[in-house]
């Protein structure tokens, strides 16, 4: 099945090979993308997450990375919500989220980091969160992404 867009070719394809990669170079344990099912409310049924990646740190951490696209807002917003409250219930220990840029308006690029810093008010530090751009350069992705986890494996972060 070929990917109908930039994130879903991002998940699909590129993510998966990184993790291989990370896996081969034993910065991580193993990788999926398993969902999540949490129940906020007793009167309501749980809601069921499919994260776009979970990485299993060496001492068993979860890091959640997500792909997130700030020309999407509804969505946007929800990739950067719900990993709270996977941290809150102790699903994920730590997430990544990558800010697909755009390329046409850098407005809407900075409105993702805006949004975020809006709801770590709102929130606080419930899960300890990374956002960065991501680069359209496929070994410059690979080397942020990298360097992140290495940071969170020698708890620097």
């Amino acid at each position: 099945m070929e990917p109908k867009n930039l994130h879903e070719k991002i998940v699909r394809k590129i993510l998966p090979s990184f993790a291989e990669k990370l896996k081969k170079e034993a910065v991580i344990s193993s990788y999926d993308r398993n969902p999540f099912t949490i129940s906020l409310l007793k009167d309501r049924p749980p809601i069921k997450i499919i994260p776009d990646l979970v990485v299993h740190l060496p001492d068993g951490k979860k890091v959640l990375v997500e792909i997130a696209n700030p020309r999407d807002p509804k969505r946007f917003l929800g990739e950067i919500v719900y990993p709270n409250f996977l941290g809150y219930y102790k699903r994920i220990a730590k997430v990544i989220i990558f800010v697909l840029h755009d390329q046409k308006q850098q407005k809407i690029h900075d409105r993702g980091f805006d949004q975020k810093t809006v709801l770590t008010q709102i929130f606080g530090k419930l899960t300890p969160t990374v956002m960065a751009s991501w680069t359209p350069d496929e070994t410059m992705a690979y080397h942020n992404l990298r360097y992140i986890l290495t940071r969170f494996v020698n708890g620097e972060w």
